[in-house]
């Protein structure tokens, strides 16, 4: 059996960021940007299959046996070389003092060569949890609502709720400032 090797390539990743804090009353504004495009194949767009072949062994009806074997295939062309371009957006706002709750809004976008753009996005309430003793995040956690494939440009066979994600994102702070 061939392996199949798969190619992702990052030509060009480029990101903004605008980073507004308060410091008389910790409120926070924080957005980013990206703009990636890459060089790909098709892969992940391919739809898997599980195919299964059966072979009888024996010739008497009271005596077959059946061996059965399961595979798994991919239907569609395979294409390498395909250019795609993502663009993806974030922001944050804690309209609250101290920032004790903060609203999150998320839309991305895909353009694939010769295949429809596919765009998601989603909201989130994100609740930070303070260490009081140094008036910073432990841990933050998201209530976060994706709308994935808002268009059905992937030709799906589920209603738009059913591509729609619900959950909580866990978020462990990292400060690489000693202070």
């Amino acid at each position: 059996m061939k392996k199949l090797l798969l190619i992702l390539l990052t030509l060009v990743t480029t990101t903004t960021t605008y980073v507004h804090l308060n410091a008389g009353n910790n409120k926070t504004t924080y957005f980013t940007s990206s703009l990636a495009m890459k060089y790909k194949s098709n892969f992940s767009d391919l739809k898997k299959v599980e195919v299964t072949q059966t072979n009888f062994i024996g010739s008497d009806s009271n005596q077959t046996r059946e061996n059965a074997e399961k595979f798994f295939a991919y239907s569609g062309t395979y294409k390498t070389g395909i250019t795609e371009l993502n663009v993806d957006v974030d922001f944050y706002h804690f309209p609250f003092n101290k920032s004790e709750i903060g609203f999150h809004i998320f839309p991305k976008s895909k353009y694939t060569q010769n295949i429809k753009p596919v765009y998601n996005a989603g909201v989130g309430v994100v609740f930070p949890f303070l260490d009081k003793k140094k008036d910073k995040s432990t841990i933050n956690a998201e209530l976060y609502y994706n709308f994935t494939d808002i268009f059905n440009s992937r030709d799906s066979n589920y209603t738009v709720i059913e591509r729609n994600n619900v959950g909580v994102r866990l978020v462990f702070p990292i400060s690489f400032n000693s202070n």
